[in-house]
C-alpha cells in the first residue's frame, strides 16, 4: 500500500486534558504541516494547531477529521487547548518546506523495484461473472459481425428489377 506522506514524515500524536498548550516542533527551523486530525471528548472546549500566532486548524469543540495539507511554518508548531475535557491531536509533518528541499533518500533501500509489486485487490465472484458475460457478449457480436461480412462475399445478391409494371427477380452475373 503506497503511503500518502514522505518516507520521512513524522506523527505527533498527544492526548491533552484541561487549559494546555504543548509545543509539536519548537524553533524557527521550517516545517511543513501534511496532516492534522483532532477528536473532542466533549464539548467544552476548543483546540487549536498554530504555527507561531498562525492558526492551522481548531475544531470548534467537534471532531475535527484528519486534513491533508501542505502548511508551511516557519514558527513554533503547537497545540493548543480551553476547557477541561480531553482531546487527542494528531499532527503529521516532515522538518523542512516541502516546496524548496527535497528529502535525501537513503541509496541502500529500495524505493521501488519491480519485486516490491503487490496486488492487494480482489474481485468478488459477481464481478467475475459480469466481465465473463461481457466478454462473451463481445465475443459473440465480434464473430456475427465477421460472419456477415464473410457472407456477403460468398452469395450472389438477388434483387428486384421493375420492368413495365411486372416484377420481375434476376440474379446477379
Amino acid at each position: 500500500m503506497s503511503n500518502l506522506f514522505p518516507y520521512d514524515a513524522i506523527t505527533f500524536t498527544t492526548e491533552i486534558s484541561g487549559v494546555t498548550s504543548q509545543n509539536i516542533m519548537p524553533g524557527s527551523t521550517p516545517k511543513t504541516v501534511l496532516s492534522v486530525a483532532m477528536q473532542q471528548e466533549n464539548q467544552a472546549s476548543n483546540t487549536v494547531v498554530e504555527c507561531g500566532s498562525n492558526l492551522i486548524a481548531k475544531n470548534y469543540a467537534t471532531n475535527f477529521s484528519a486534513v491533508p495539507m501542505s502548511y508551511r511554518c516557519f514558527d513554533t508548531l503547537r497545540v493548543s487547548k480551553t476547557g477541561n475535557d480531553k482531546s487527542t491531536v494528531i499532527v503529521t509533518y516532515v522538518p523542512y518546506d516541502i516546496s524548496t528541499t527535497t528529502p535525501d533518500y537513503n541509496p541502500s533501500t529500495n524505493i521501488a523495484s519491480s519485486s516490491d509489486i503487490k496486488i492487494y485487490g480482489s474481485m468478488t465472484a459477481g464481478e467475475v461473472l459480469i466481465s465473463f458475460l461481457i466478454f462473451s457478449l463481445i465475443c459473440v457480436l465480434l464473430t456475427r459481425y465477421m460472419i456477415q461480412g464473410l457472407d456477403k462475399i460468398k452469395t450472389k445478391r438477388k434483387y428486384l428489377q421493375y420492368g413495365g409494371g411486372d416484377v420481375e427477380v434476376r440474379e446477379d452475373a
